[in-house]
């Protein structure tokens, strides 16, 4: 694996921060103008970025190693949810941020960091593969995440809901919405017109740099030091950075699939976590503070962990 590859699309990752947190900073960029814009990177740009990303897929295209693919999502996901509660269970965090730990253990960086690092190392043709992951991503995001920020912010108990309100909290946001057409178009191989495919891409484009920057404006709306003092937040990066995925690296050849594939899984395990976490929690009023502090701290352990990750793969 290119490892230099890998550290340096991190640290464009950090260049994007530090520059959110220099806007913040100089006041160029307020409270009121940040969640403004956290608003339209959770209900506008990621959407569309979803929806661009199988542009040019298919299911036909794939062969097998799709379907082999689609088996590792769903352990990959069942995985995370189950090391959440093993987390929380380690550290003793208090009922208020118990969800806010296990949404950073269950949602990697899929778009901005899966997307270029598996790119660099394993090629553009496995782009797709990530895709799957960005969708299942989407899908919890909008639904369990959501409900787990809810939940951060009573006693720890999720809020009662009826049938007809939880249907429409699934249904009713553009993510969950962006990640059914992106099935649609992939399964069924429909191919959008030129015009609409480019506005589309264009739509998305903004969603890389600008939840990168609402991060770095999070960051600068308290000290660093205070931040950082969340000591449970080191044994968390730990866990999940270190030992989940070189623990996951010796179980998962096990399974008799295509070695790239599981390759794949396992750098995908490795990813920080995603940045998308911070941005559902200013969109629902949750804890900022410990979700930015988490994405950066497990970005910053990323430029460690993944090329000693990377020593356990093929």
């Amino acid at each position: 694996m290119d490892i230099f590859v890998a550290a340096g699309q991190m640290l464009v990752l950090f260049a994007m921060m530090f520059t959110g947190y220099f806007l913040a900073r100089r006041d160029w960029i307020n409270n009121s103008l940040s969640s403004a814009l956290s608003h339209l990177v959770v209900n506008i740009f990621n959407p569309f970025l979803m929806i661009s990303s199988v542009f040019g897929q298919s299911l036909k295209q794939s062969g097998p190693l799709f379907w082999e693919n689609l088996v590792l999502v769903g352990i990959f996901y069942l995985l995370l949810f189950l090391a959440g509660f093993f987390i929380v269970f380690v550290l003793r965090p208090t009922s208020q941020t118990a969800p806010i730990y296990k949404l950073l253990t269950l949602l990697p960086n899929c778009g901005f960091m899966g997307i270029p690092i598996v790119s660099s190392l394993l090629g553009t043709q496995y782009i797709i593969y990530v895709a799957v992951y960005m969708l299942v991503f989407n899908l919890i995001i909008y639904t369990y995440g959501i409900s787990l920020v809810r939940r951060s912010l009573s006693d720890g108990s999720a809020p009662a809901l009826s049938m007809s309100a939880r249907l429409r909290q699934i249904f009713g946001n553009t993510g969950v919405l962006a990640s059914l057409v992106t099935i649609v178009l992939f399964v069924t191989g429909i191919s959008l017109p030129e015009n609409v495919q480019k506005f589309i891409n264009y739509m998305g484009n903004p969603c890389v740099p600008l939840s990168m920057i609402l991060i770095g404006c999070s960051l600068a709306a308290s000290p660093l030091s205070r931040i950082f003092q969340e000591v449970r937040l080191y044994g968390f990066a730990f866990i999940k950075m270190f030992a989940i995925p070189i623990v996951a690296s010796f179980v998962i050849r096990l399974l008799p699939f295509d070695p790239v594939i599981l390759t794949l899984f396992i750098i995908m395990l490795a990813l920080p976590s995603g940045s998308m976490v911070v941005l559902i929690t200013e969109e629902y009023k949750g804890n900022v503070q410990l979700a930015s502090a988490g994405v950066v701290l497990t970005t910053i352990v990323s430029l460690f962990s993944i090329p000693v990750v990377s020593l356990f793969v093929g």
